[in-house]
């Protein structure tokens, strides 16, 4: 793999580049307690939190009202009239039911219509869910004799004075997160300083190289994996931030090959004498692949630069004697040899 030349770029403005090493907290504008939930992540700049990516992310419905998801799925056929909707309004009543089967059943009012909320095996909602609550519910629902009905759907309450605006469809990103820190609030705090961080970040990569292997930008690969427009936005992202991953290794790879070429080696070099002592040191005969593979190596040994090798062969193959023979022809030329392996030999 070939990395691009460089070619020099104008220089970006300090204050933008400087967001990127500011503490999370004054750029994001958090408490103390709040930035201490980040720092226990691992998280204490806004780069840092660029770098805490969501293990995948999902769908989350937008809100309409209960009368027009009604209209929706009675307009569908009667065997595919289910969908992952959400709604907001006034919980009318809960009633809880016991039995064989515990659960607790709500009457959901929005002003258009009623839907049924029914919540198996998830006794801590009682104590939540009261009549004259507002909330907003989201989960899969299904139109039966044309009321809406959610099971075990997902319940957020909200509070009036301070309810958000009602939601469109997007893709919603899920982090690692912690108790102290759910994943909403990391995605709420990602969206304040997000804009301005993924334009803070440097291009490593010419805009030609990157069409040619059909690669977007860094910055929006960063975009992408945090508020993508939909699951092939967050794939391109993510393929773009992996070749990064990648390409740094393969030039960290062959620089340091660079550098060791550069520096040398000792020639080793083994005639057919050392080569009959060595081999009369085995109480078998080796194969013809494993001479040949012993012959191989010889010869990069005796060279002055020095041998980068991979040594491949089945279980069983005597990987192993060919490598101890190798290490004979160092010790005999008075050089030191080391042999590490994660199993007993």
């Amino acid at each position: 793999m070939h990395a691009p030349r460089s070619r020099s770029r104008s220089r970006m403005p300090t204050e933008q580049a400087d967001i990127l090493a500011q503490p999370l907290r004054a750029a994001a504008g958090i408490s103390e307690a709040r930035a201490r939930a980040f720092s226990s992540l691992g998280i204490g700049t806004v780069g840092d939190l660029l770098r805490h990516f969501p293990f995948r992310v999902e769908q989350e419905a937008g809100e309409d009202s209960i009368a027009a998801h009604v209209a929706m799925l009675e307009a569908k056929p009667s065997a595919e009239r289910t969908a992952h909707i959400a709604v907001r309004g006034t919980l009318a009543a809960v009633r809880p039911s016991f039995g064989k089967r515990p659960r607790l059943e709500a009457t959901l009012d929005d002003g258009t219509g009623t839907a049924r909320l029914v919540f198996f095996n998830m006794p801590w909602l009682r104590g939540k869910l009261h009549p004259g609550k507002q909330g907003i519910v989201e989960g899969k629902a299904k139109l039966e004799r044309s009321y809406l009905e959610f099971v075990n759907a997902k319940w957020t309450e909200v509070v009036e004075e301070r309810a958000p605006a009602a939601r469109s469809e997007r893709m919603r990103p899920v982090y690692p997160s912690t108790e102290a820190l759910p994943s909403r609030q990391i995605e709420e705090t990602v969206a304040k300083v997000l804009a301005p961080a993924c334009a803070a970040i440097p291009e490593t990569l010419l805009p030609a190289y990157l069409a040619e292997r059909g690669l977007v930008g860094l910055g929006d690969a960063y975009r992408a994996m945090h508020a993508p427009a939909d699951e092939a936005d967050f794939a391109r992202g993510r393929t773009r931030l992996a070749y990064e991953e990648l390409l740094t290794l393969q030039l960290a790879v062959a620089l340091k090959r660079r550098m060791r070429a550069a520096q040398g080696a000792p020639e080793l070099p083994m005639g057919a004498a050392l080569e009959r002592e060595i081999l009369a040191r085995f109480p078998f005969a080796f194969t013809p692949d494993q001479l040949s593979t012993f012959r191989e190596i010889a010869k990069d040994l005796a060279d002055s630069r020095p041998m980068n090798r991979l040594l491949q062969g089945d279980v069983g193959a005597g990987k192993t004697a060919v490598a101890l023979a190798s290490m004979l022809a160092a010790v005999t030329n008075r050089h030191p040899a080391a042999m590490m392996a994660p199993t007993e030999l």
